[in-house]
């Protein structure tokens, strides 16, 4: 092709016309911006630049064609604009003043180095391909395959926002399957998105834009502005001393796959750290399996340690969907069916008689899971209901159920609603008592193993010595003397029922106050005087249930005078993450209001308020920001 035919705008052959009778580029046209090189530019006598296609906070990318090759691609430049500008009618860049010489080198290296890890991935289906990549003009350049597409950005603007469920694993299992292929080559992408996302018109999906320089600048120490796309960056990637992984792209591909299902932006994820508003997909009318639902909530999980730390354990808890070629009601109406059939095994001791002729992994099986002594898992804590909860197997499958009990069963996280199936990685709890899943084994907290798939037929063994054996596990990892500690609950149950008139009337007549309080809260009067709440002691009521040593962090819940505390705890008060829900409520004039309760979410310290956190109020007003040592210090 003759290169004064080319169309700088789309490069195809517009031949003599001034005006590209393809897109209508008209021939001369200057560059939009003066940081941009002007369409014409030549670089190392191979690639010749057009248009602009993109610019973002670290790099422009240019419509080229290879002078050699005669094919259309992309060329990235490197280009941090909080870092270096160019003057019009220049092709080199200059560093604003203030910023190092080796700070911008740095994040150059890392450029270049992405470019020769992501040039190893030539051919992969998913990752845009990296052809060339060399120094010029005081910066760099990456030469990557031009695509003919659109961001998936785009395509959900023509689609009304969001796509069916079927349509939107068709988009999100090719990310993973290329975030899983970078990961192995220990690189993370950093900026998964809509945005980042291509469709290609023969349907190919590709991921595009790594943030490794970006995160290479952040790491250099000099104060930039953060380009994070709000909504789907998680927390730890707004701290300059956040530990970063695959968890990190993990959480970006499941919040990329909220949008794309229900059309509405995920909270961001900073606020999600007091105030978790996120709104699962099915209760916004988003026909999606419940198993799935759990993997992408889990996924997003605001704190990394919850999520899925590798794309694999992801992937495995998606992939149980009965039919993808849905929109999502038939997997629901197959999940039905499913417990229809487990529940007639239970009524045959745990054992379908339609299927006793097969292998064991096509019996169905069920484990009941209390604090009676007759279940098959004892757990001898006081929180745990008789019969709390059933883990059933079905099939090569296991779920599980809640048996209405007191406190809850709780699937990473989310309470237990009917039977559902329980993905790989997940964690399961019972109160405040956990158990692993992973995929085969099940694992007490201490990681322990409880049983597993090869193993399970002895948990329902008759044999009286093996059932009591299975429940000794469960026994001793409840806790150290047992019945030592069920004595001293029992005494002091007995010592508040005879103390608690006299205490009543000492403390509310402002005769008594705490020498030694295990919690204590202060607080700024906020919205009017009725909700002002003054500084006091709060005296410890019962005896804490708690899991883990009580020297460590654990997490436990704690009855006080006028309030429960579940959450983090360290050397025994609270310290980290907790919530306390006030069972009462004072007026300013310090009477009681019956049916009224107040609640604090957010972070402790030494059994004080302090960090970031979230007070509401009994009228529903609430007030969120600092507390330091129990003190409201600002919004």
């Amino acid at each position: 092709m003759i290169t004064e035919n080319l169309c700088l705008g789309c490069m195809e052959d517009k031949g003599l016309e001034a005006t590209c009778p393809n897109c209508g580029w008209l021939g001369g046209t200057q560059a939009e911006s003066p940081l941009h090189l002007p369409p014409g530019t030549v670089l190392v006598e191979k690639y010749l630049l057009g248009r602009v296609l993109g610019q973002g906070g670290f790099g422009i990318t240019y419509l080229a064609w290879d002078l050699f090759l005669e094919r259309k691609l992309a060329v990235k430049e490197f280009f941090p604009r909080d870092f270096c500008y160019r003057d019009s009618g220049y092709h080199n860049v200059s560093l604003y003043s203030g910023t190092t010489h080796d700070q911008y080198e740095y994040g150059l290296d890392k450029f270049l180095a992405e470019g020769r890890t992501l040039a190893r991935f030539d051919g992969h289906p998913n990752i845009v391909s990296v052809r060339d990549f060399f120094k010029a003009n005081d910066t760099a350049y990456l030469v990557m395959s031009y695509l003919d597409g659109t961001t998936l950005c785009n395509y959900l603007n023509a689609k009304n926002q969001q796509l069916a469920y079927a349509e939107t694993m068709q988009v999100i299992i090719p990310v993973l399957d290329a975030l899983r292929a970078v990961h192995q080559e220990n690189l993370l992408h950093r900026d998964i998105s809509p945005d980042n996302i291509m469709i290609l018109k023969k349907g190919h999906i590709i991921i595009l834009d790594f943030g490794a320089a970006r995160h290479a600048i952040g790491e250099s120490g000099k104060q930039f502005s953060i380009v994070l796309k709000p909504g789907f960056a998680p927390e730890e990637q707004y701290r300059s001393n956040g530990l970063q992984g695959p968890w990190t792209d993990i959480y970006a591909a499941a919040a990329t796959m909220y949008r794309t299902l229900t059309g509405s932006m995920p909270p961001e994820s900073l606020d999600r750290l007091s105030n978790d508003t996120l709104i699962r997909p099915s209760e916004l009318g988003v026909a999606i399996p419940a198993q799935q639902e759990i993997a992408l909530l889990t996924a997003m999980a605001v704190k990394a340690e919850h999520r899925y730390q590798q794309v694999e354990d992801f992937q495995n808890a998606l992939s149980g969907s009965p039919d993808l070629s849905g929109s999502g009601p038939e997997p629901c109406q197959k999940q039905s069916y499913d417990n229809e059939t487990l529940e007639r095994s239970l009524e045959n001791g745990g054992h379908n008689e339609d299927e006793a002729h097969k292998n064991k992994d096509h019996q169905a099986m069920t484990f009941k899971v209390g604090r009676a002594s007759d279940n098959d898992i004892v757990m001898e804590e006081s929180t745990i209901s008789r019969y709390h909860a059933k883990l059933q197997y079905e099939k090569g499958s296991w779920y599980i159920s809640d048996l209405d009990s007191t406190h809850g069963t709780f699937l990473n996280g989310i309470s237990v609603q009917g039977t559902v199936e329980i993905p790989a990685g997940s964690w399961i709890t019972f109160s405040t008592k956990k158990i692993h899943f992973d995929g085969k084994a099940f694992y007490l907290e201490s990681g322990q193993k409880l049983f597993d798939i090869n193993n399970y037929d002895a948990v329902l063994n008759p044999n009286p010595a093996v059932t009591r054996a299975k429940k000794v596990i469960m026994k001793a990892d409840s806790g150290k003397n047992n019945s030592k500690l069920a004595l001293l609950v029992f005494s002091s149950i007995m010592l508040v029922a005879i103390l608690a008139p006299l205490f009543y009337y000492l403390f509310y007549q402002g005769l008594f106050s705490a020498d030694s309080p295990v919690l204590e809260h202060t607080e700024e009067a906020s919205i009017d005087s009725s909700d002002e709440v003054p500084q006091q002691q709060q005296q410890q009521q019962t005896t804490t249930v708690q899991e883990g040593d009580a020297n460590n962090s654990a997490i436990v819940t704690i009855e006080f005078s006028n309030g429960i505390y579940k959450g983090e705890v360290k050397n025994g008060v609270p310290e980290g993450y907790g919530v306390f829900v006030y069972t009462r409520a004072e007026s300013a004039m310090g009477g009681l209001q019956s049916g009224t309760s107040r609640q604090y979410e957010g972070y402790w310290k030494n059994g004080k308020m302090h960090g970031e956190g979230t007070l509401t109020y009994p009228n529903g007003h609430t007030k969120r920001g600092i507390w330091v040592e129990g003190v409201f210090t600002s919004n």
